[in-house]
């Protein structure tokens, strides 16, 4: 069942360092998520389980075959959730029945992999965590050195997020590591504000338009290093900043599409939650409606949270975000876009949004009004924002898709909006 083999891998540490806590977990992975099943492990499951009667009767109550016209190769069937909205082969001490009986490699693929998230690069296999899993979150967001490089043979099951061939890649897909290191370096530049190195992505972002797309058909090759050279320069770095000031005003319309995007995940309480308790807005009609704030109000409130929370502690929080970017640059490969500018639109916004749910956390809040420093509290409650966020996004095809429509509807290269987002 096996179809690993040994390829070139490079993944960061905080991924070498996971072990998932199982029954330790704080919201395990296990429920609330359709789990498809290839047709090569429903084969093997129907199998192991067709032993006896009892084993068959558990096989058929935990698995439903997809509808035929929907059933592929990848996605043969799935496995039913209980009462509880878990997984059916979760046992009494929320372990895994068939991990527990008969060994990982018989987990679908999903389940197997997860939170990893593999990628070929045309040249070798990279790997990344998602956030969605909160342990991979902690490890993330919270270590230092969290995106030390780390490279080695390991066997790799096939099973990838993104695939660029090797021999037949556009010239998109081609420079895909070299402009995924090249923002990377950028949002390491230790001298600079998070804000500033923001500005330089989104610099490298819209100046590639013109030459660096799904369609290109000249090698952009040269034209992308010199706009990395320029990017480089001190002098003109400066000249960057000076130009890119996000306009006075533009936060009201920032406050709206946060709303919105909030209101899209309103399903989850948490988010109905902050919408309930920053805007006044029982979206769920489960509540006694507060004073609806203003765009204006909230935007205030929210300065002063985040005022008073960075002077205590601006580095770690830099660090969280300084992270999440670094991930998503490394994970969420831009060639999906038509362009680096769409791609970067989406980044801009979703910073924007994890920003707003963490400075406007309970904890958070609790921790503006006392002048006690408790890195933990911040800790855990920047953990809890990202897990959670990614959790309502990354396994949700139809939100994620309906996010992306109303990012660019509202932003619609919209640069001082998208100035507005990054420096929030």
């Amino acid at each position: 069942m096996d179809n690993s083999e040994k390829s070139a891998l490079i993944t960061p540490a905080y991924l070498e360092r996971f072990h998932c806590l199982a029954d330790q977990c704080e919201d395990h992975c296990c429920h609330g998520w359709r789990i498809n099943v290839d047709k090569q492990h429903y084969q093997r499951l129907k199998y192991l389980y067709s032993a006896d009667q009892n084993a068959e009767k558990t096989f058929n109550r935990c698995v439903a075959l997809v509808e035929q016209a929907k059933r592929t190769v990848d996605c043969y069937a799935t496995f039913n959730l209980n009462a509880h909205n878990e997984c059916s082969f979760l046992d009494a001490q929320g372990l895994c029945f068939i991990q527990k009986q008969h060994g990982a490699d018989c987990l679908p693929d999903g389940c197997r992999l997860y939170p990893r998230k593999q990628f070929y690069n045309g040249g070798r296999v990279e790997m990344y965590g998602a956030l969605s899993c909160p342990e991979i979150a902690r490890l993330c967001l919270l270590a230092e050195d969290a995106f030390d490089p780390v490279e080695k043979n390991a066997a790799i099951s096939p099973q990838y997020v993104e695939y660029i061939p090797p021999n037949d890649a556009s010239y998109y897909q081609k420079y895909n590591v070299e402009v995924r290191s090249w923002m990377i370096a950028l949002l390491e530049k230790p001298t600079l504000s998070l804000s500033e190195r923001l500005i330089l992505c989104l610099y490298f972002a819209q100046g590639s338009v013109g030459f660096f797309h799904k369609t290109t058909v000249e090698d952009p090759g040269q034209s992308l290093q010199n706009l990395i050279e320029t990017l480089n320069q001190p002098d003109k770095q400066q000249d960057i900043f000076n130009q890119f000031n996000a306009p006075m005003g533009r936060h009201v319309e920032l406050m709206d599409l946060l709303l919105k995007l909030l209101s899209l995940m309103a399903a989850k309480p948490f988010a109905a939650d902050i919408i309930h308790s920053c805007f006044g807005v029982d979206i769920r009609g489960r509540r006694e409606i507060t004073t609806m704030r203003s765009p204006q109000t909230v935007y205030q409130l929210y300065q002063e949270n985040v005022k008073t929370i960075t002077s205590r502690y601006d580095k770690r929080i830099t660090l969280f975000f300084t992270h999440y970017a670094m991930n998503f640059w490394l994970s969420n490969w831009f060639c999906r876009s038509d362009n680096l500018f769409i791609h970067f639109s989406r980044f801009a916004a979703e910073m924007a949004l994890l920003k707003f749910m963490f400075f406007q956390h309970k904890d958070i809040i609790v921790l503006a009004g006392h002048n006690d420093i408790d890195e933990n509290k911040l800790d855990k409650a920047a953990v809890e924002v990202f897990y959670r966020y990614s959790r309502t996004v990354e396994h949700d095809s139809v939100l994620r898709a309906k996010m992306d429509v109303l990012i660019q509807e509202m932003l619609n290269e919209d640069l001082p909006l998208l100035l507005a987002c990054i420096q929030f």
